[in-house]
């Protein structure tokens, strides 16, 4: 319902910051407890065409666009970007706001034996994401990112696509940066809509640098983002029509179909997307601010 959509809208655009991730928070929720949703095993929107090189995860061919997200930014960009990093052994992997599991199924084709994690602040998510991922045996914890239940140094990589618009940025740097062992890297992707890319950058830099991470890499992703929805528009459009009538108007938002609000945001260039890599040094003493 459109209606639904406007309230969402208003709440969003006239609420202080917490509000307006309480309400996206809100949201995720209902959208999650959806079984076609839930079934899809990813929330986000995609990255299309797939990175040169990419790992084809057996139980995703139905969400090549999602799973070439994941590929991207764990694989793709740290090689790109920081290819000394990207080469060491990942024993370990932390997937913050994994939903119903897809980047986890992907992770375990990518870097085979590693332990793997993910956290999710939806329930209906991290249940849908036991069930499912029951054979792969991964620790899967209901939560948010400001505060991680997970020990100091448990990690190799982390990769969170996304959760910066569910949560604070410098209380996620500083969870992930608790979080990595020496030599660990961060790969995130985010949205943001009439903001300069590079204040957006300057922004998530400063925080990681006051963690002591190292920034390693930011790239503009907007176009491989729309070119996604565009590739799966007729696959949501179906799954829209699916849902309950309540939410078929905020769903046609978030799925970016023509004729939508974001979809003509993307195409007079107020709506970008972008990806950035962190590291952190090896050794105590390095050169953060480097």
């Amino acid at each position: 319902m459109a209606g639904l959509h406007d309230l969402v809208t208003r709440l969003r655009a006239t609420g202080s910051g917490a509000r307006r991730q309480w309400v996206n928070r809100l949201m995720y929720e209902v959208i999650y407890a959806l079984p076609p949703v839930a079934r899809g095993g990813f929330f986000n929107g995609g990255y299309h065409p797939p990175a040169p090189g990419a790992v084809a995860a057996p139980g995703l061919e139905a969400a090549v666009e999602q799973a070439a997200m994941y590929d991207f930014a764990l694989r793709a960009l740290p090689l790109e970007v920081a290819p000394e990093a990207a080469s060491r052994p990942v024993a370990s992997l932390l997937d913050i706001g994994c939903g119903a599991g897809g980047g986890l199924l992907y992770a375990a084709a990518a870097f085979p034996g590693a332990r793997l994690a993910g956290l999710d602040t939806s329930g209906s998510a991290i249940r849908h994401a036991r069930r499912w991922l029951r054979a792969l045996g991964p620790e899967l914890q209901r939560g948010s990112a400001d505060r991680l239940p997970f020990s100091p140094a448990s990690f190799d990589r982390v990769v969170s696509i996304g959760t910066l618009n569910y949560v604070d940025h410098h209380a996620l740097m500083a969870e992930v940066a608790r979080v990595l062992v020496p030599g660990g890297l961060l790969s995130l992707t985010g949205g943001s809509t009439d903001t300069p890319i590079g204040w957006t950058r300057q922004r998530l830099d400063r925080a990681a640098i006051r963690q002591g991470l190292v920034p390693r890499g930011f790239r503009n992703i907007t176009e491989p983002c729309f070119a996604a929805f565009a590739q799966q528009a007729p696959r949501n459009a179906a799954l829209v029509a699916r849902l309950p009538w309540f939410l078929r108007g905020s769903a046609r938002e978030w799925a970016v179909l023509p004729g939508t609000v974001r979809h003509a945001q993307y195409l007079e260039g107020r709506k970008r997307e972008y990806a950035a890599l962190y590291e952190k040094p090896l050794l105590a003493s390095g050169t953060a601010g480097a």
